[in-house]
């Protein structure tokens, strides 16, 4: 009887099997990833889960669905070109990238966007004022990070509302020679305008627009529309440009074989000084 040990009712449960008391104290290890696959990775919508046995099908079907998508994204010509416009605007010297992302360039954006803004509100009144000053303060300081286009954005942004300061224009007029090679007929035009419009008799940025002007009358073929060459020839006369014979005789020669063009209104916007001193 004592070999046989205690009853069965006093004996103790017997311990559990070797693989749940394994499952129940050590938690499940995650499944390792499958070839292709990265760990982690969600799969993308409309493409099922890969196949162990066949990972090549991944690159496939990913690409079938980033084609799917962009599929329907068509550009227009006109879209391509601003685009190219755009790219070869950042482009630098030596083929290098400029980016518009730098500080420099976000202060210059958002200083012509508070010029224009500002500019809309006191259009046709006389501009005076703390903000006048501050923005003409701001103009002076970023004058060297300006490209052509700006600097003829703010001239005649300040020009519109009257603004009187000599040194703010003629900061802006000394970035100029860094980029009057490569001014179009049209920036040209208006630079010789703007400067009509202020009175700013300056000898040596009359002569270099003249000089320039003339090379594209002469030998290119970027003519000027009748109503700008009209409107540039009163600039030329409100500044009394008779400092270059040459350009003078080109320009009215220029006039004489277009003048088929010159309708009443147009005949009617020539001013008279223009008449009096050039054609007379």
């Amino acid at each position: 009887d004592l070999a046989a040990g205690p009853p069965a009712a006093e004996r103790p449960p017997p311990p559990p099997p070797a693989e749940s008391a394994g499952e129940s104290l050590v938690p499940h290890a995650p499944a390792a990833p499958r070839p292709g696959e990265r760990k982690g990775a969600r799969p993308l919508p409309g493409v099922d889960a890969p196949n162990a046995s066949a990972p090549e099908a991944l690159p496939e079907r990913t690409a079938a669905v980033a084609t799917s998508r962009y599929a329907a994204a068509e550009y227009t010509d006109e879209e391509v070109a601003v685009a190219t416009a755009t790219a070869l605007a950042r482009l630098g010297p030596g083929g290098s990238w400029r980016s518009n992302y730098t500080e420099s360039a976000l202060q210059k954006r958002d200083f012509l966007a508070d010029l224009r803004r500002q500019r809309d509100r006191e259009k046709g009144r006389q501009a005076t004022g703390p903000i006048w000053a501050h923005l003409a303060m701001q103009a002076k300081n970023l004058a060297h990070s300006f490209d052509l286009s700006d600097i003829l954005q703010a001239m005649k942004s300040f020009c519109s509302v009257r603004y009187e300061d000599y040194e703010l224009y003629m900061r802006l007029l000394g970035e100029v020679p860094h980029y009057i090679q490569d001014a179009s007929t049209d920036q040209l035009c208006e630079l010789i305008r703007l400067l009509a419009r202020r009175r700013l008799r300056e000898r040596n940025y009359v002569d270099m627009v003249a000089a320039l002007l003339l090379q594209k009358i002469r030998i290119t073929d970027d003519h000027l529309p009748a109503r700008l060459l009209v409107k540039t020839a009163n600039a030329f006369a409100a500044l009394e440009c008779r400092s270059q014979p040459k350009f003078v005789e080109h320009f009215l020669r220029h006039m004489e074989h277009r003048v088929g063009e010159l309708d009443a209104e147009l005949c009617g916007i020539v001013s008279p000084l223009f008449v009096a001193n050039y054609m007379c």
